[in-house]
């Protein structure tokens, strides 16, 4: 086994707990180890044999995910080593990829609030996704994503995250997201298909703007599912 020394062009045979920051999050930071968004959606009764991820990690494209929880800040954190074969420009990491492990890792911290009863039990959807590249992010090295609630009105959740090399290290991306839990009836239709520190909680009226609605019917429709 290798031993783990930095983020840079690591092998896949490095173990991402050992690497130093990793040790010192989970020594001294208050982070515990998780599950990934697969295991998450197979507890909540939502297969996850497609799962996307998965299928990354399967391929080779990346090749190797840990996924650190924060009980008190309720913060998601999941590190993933990168291959070398998910380029837009050479030796640069394409920037929807980079997209794509940002949205699972929002999935990720909307599921553990489920769990924790922070939000309603059932399917979430992504109803918007929002990337803002800080930097570019080097394939075949260890990058890191942040997720946490920012708030959740009625069924509407918001969340924020930072994709980095280590948690307060170069910043790669930012991001926000909001999912939507769907109203019972729709939920039921798509059953068929295979908080930070400043959480806050709006307990309103089931009954959402129009436009609210039309974003949740549009999130059925694409079958965006996390």
């Amino acid at each position: 086994m290798t031993q783990a020394k930095d983020n840079d062009a690591v092998s896949s045979s490095v173990v991402l707990e050992d690497l130093p920051w990793v040790q010192d999050m989970l020594r001294e930071g208050g982070w515990e180890q998780t599950t990934p968004t697969s295991a998450l959606l197979e507890q909540h009764g939502i297969s996850a044999h497609d799962n996307l991820l998965g299928t990354f990690l399967h391929l080779g494209l990346l090749r190797s995910q840990a996924c650190l929880y924060h009980p008190e800040r309720h913060q998601y954190c999941s590190i993933f080593s990168l291959g070398d074969r998910i380029c837009g420009h050479p030796k640069i990491v394409h920037g929807g990829f980079t997209a794509a492990l940002m949205d699972d890792a929002f999935g990720a911290i909307v599921y553990i609030s489920k769990e924790k009863g922070h939000v309603d039990p059932g399917a979430a959807f992504t109803v918007h996704l929002e990337v803002d590249y800080k930097a570019p992010v080097p394939a075949g090295n260890v990058i890191c994503c942040t997720t946490e609630i920012s708030r959740i009105e009625g069924r509407k959740i918001f969340g924020a995250a930072t994709v980095a090399d280590k948690p307060g290290g170069t910043t790669y991306a930012s991001g926000s997201a909001i999912f939507v839990n769907p109203k019972p009836k729709s939920a039921a239709a798509l059953s068929g298909i295979q908080g930070g520190p400043n959480m806050r909680v709006t307990k309103g009226s089931e009954a959402a703007p129009q436009s609210n609605e039309n974003e949740a019917r549009k999130a059925d429709a694409n079958g965006n599912v996390h």
